[in-house]
């Protein structure tokens, strides 16, 4: 009876493993992920889509954004902004 509780307890676990790392893979799967036009309003919308995977704790889809968004905003001339995207990744404010 342990044995059988014990192996279903695994199966379940296995079962959620592989869902969570199917969504994860589904979300920073996108046919165009990055914005090419080198404006401040793409550059904002960069940096809010870099920030809604980090609030969603998916860093690996939020970096490319934020490296982009920096980018984006140092070719503006927006220091204060450029330096934001940079920091972010390591710590968003509350």
């Amino acid at each position: 009876m342990r044995i059988a509780r014990a192996t279903f307890g695994v199966m379940i676990f296995g079962i959620l493993c592989a869902s969570a790392a199917a969504q994860e893979s589904k979300s920073t799967d996108e046919s165009s992920p990055l914005p090419s036009a080198a404006s401040a309003n793409d550059a904002t919308t960069t940096l809010q889509r870099a920030l809604h995977f980090a609030d969603l704790y998916n860093w690996h889809a939020s970096r490319p954004y934020f490296t982009r968004a920096q980018q984006l905003f140092e070719a503006a001339d927006d220091k204060r902004n450029a330096l934001y995207a940079h920091l972010c990744p390591f710590g968003r404010p509350a």
